[in-house]
């Protein structure tokens, strides 16, 4: 109910979510004495957390509480430009991002949430890494782009960034490094290879420094 604050939340479907073998009547009891209790939970903090009945269903209303994902998300959204001027802000802002929504439960019905946060968090995170690198701050850049891959494995465009940063540094070894990683992690996880203009990239680089290509691209 928390993810769908302030809407309406219908029985059917709670029922469907947590007592799907029950039988209707049993269902509705069970739902009613959870309500129940969590009004009960919840009454100490009455003037901030308030469930309300509806024909169909539940409306949780929150009064003076901030939560700290509507934080995040209003300001990702708010479409500030990366900038010497916005930068630390989206350094503080992006800290309160300590993983996936609900990354220790295989619950279904996060699914889509944990998705559409995810993606935001990769569009700034990219936003980010590229205003880094574009403006000299080459070390950020790395930072940036490094904690995408630790937390994406197969965000190829962060790997892909990651060496062209790395042949621009005439870090040889590092580019090697960084391109057998994501074919080895796209070939264990989905059985593919990296994207061709990856791979043309690479073999390009690679041929211009003179350095041996790996026996498998």
């Amino acid at each position: 109910m928390l993810q769908h604050r302030g809407q309406l939340v219908r029985k059917s479907a709670l029922i469907e979510l947590l007592w799907p073998e029950y039988e209707p009547g049993k269902a509705y009891s069970q739902l009613y004495t959870a309500i129940y209790h969590i009004r009960r939970t919840i009454e100490p903090f009455g003037p901030y957390f308030h469930i309300s009945n509806a024909t169909d269903g539940y409306v949780l209303s929150l009064e003076c509480v901030r939560l700290d994902v509507e934080v995040w998300e209003r300001f990702i959204l708010s479409g500030y430009p990366v900038n010497e001027a916005t930068i630390g802000e989206y350094e503080g802002v992006m800290d309160l991002y300590q993983g996936d929504y609900m990354q220790n439960y295989e619950y279904w019905w996060a699914e889509s949430e944990r998705f559409r946060l995810k993606m935001l968090w990769l569009r700034a995170s990219f936003q980010m890494a590229e205003w880094y690198d574009s403006s000299g701050y080459r070390d950020k850049a790395v930072e940036k782009y490094l904690e995408i891959c630790n937390r994406y494995p197969l965000a190829e465009e962060a790997h892909f960034a990651l060496m062209k940063i790395y042949g621009s540094l005439d870090n040889h070894l590092s580019v090697h490094r960084q391109y057998r990683l994501l074919t080895a992690i796209l070939a264990e996880e989905l059985n593919e290879r990296p994207s061709p203009y990856i791979i043309e990239w690479y073999r390009q680089w690679a041929g211009e420094n003179k350095r041996a290509l790996p026996e498998q691209l």
